[in-house]
């Protein structure tokens, strides 16, 4: 990814596996796709982080694509983004809090 205009640009394409409910799917999000990353509010860095944090940049590319696509349904989106922070390392108290903040603020941009 690189920067372009206030987001992040994929420059190559991007494979990701959703897993969930004991289901697996495979999607590529094509170059091109942008992301403007945690779409946290600047008050809000201090406790969640800012929006293109390296640990988690990839989970808020793939929520952003899926949003945009609706790819998934919006719970197993919301999901998605909840599973992938754990698994780049996220603990659980903040990967709940960003899975929570777009369960209640993100359905306008659903």
């Amino acid at each position: 990814m690189e920067p372009h205009k206030g987001r992040y640009k994929l420059i190559a394409p991007y494979n990701f596996i959703v897993e969930l409910s004991g289901y697996e799917r495979v999607f590529q999000i094509p170059a091109g796709f942008e992301t403007d990353g945690g779409s946290v509010p600047r008050f809000g860095w201090r406790v969640a982080g800012e929006p293109f944090d390296p640990r988690y940049i990839a989970s808020f590319l793939v929520h952003d694509w899926i949003y945009s696509t609706h790819a998934l349904e919006r719970d197993a989106a919301d999901a998605a983004l909840y599973h992938a922070m754990r698994k780049e390392g996220a603990s659980w108290a903040k990967a709940r809090m960003y899975y929570h903040a777009v369960r209640w603020f993100g359905g306008s941009h659903w």
